[in-house]
């Protein structure tokens, strides 16, 4: 085995795009330090926030979170949400 895969720690690379439009919603974004699941743990999952800015309009948008590995082959996931937006209103006194 090469030296350098030795020493590698597996990464992933999340995407949040719009297969309507054919855009990417949130750049790839890289996590690493992923650990392997342990079905004895209460919590066997690891959560992760992205940060984008909001669409300009309000509406039911239907994106597309895809999940690639840096390591493993066919590995890929990818699953669609949706995420309603809307504008509230604060009325100042």
């Amino acid at each position: 085995m090469w030296p350098h895969i030795q020493n590698h720690k597996p990464g992933w690379w999340i995407v949040l795009a719009d297969a309507k439009s054919d855009r990417l919603v949130v750049p790839p974004q890289k996590v690493s330090d992923v650990p392997f699941t342990d079905p004895s743990r209460a919590r066997n999952y690891r959560s992760y926030k992205l940060k984008f800015q909001a669409p300009p309009g309000t509406g039911l948008f239907t994106w597309r979170v895809i999940v690639v590995s840096d390591t493993y082959i066919a590995e890929d996931a990818a699953k669609d949400l949706q995420v309603c937006f809307s504008f509230v209103l604060l009325h100042s006194s």
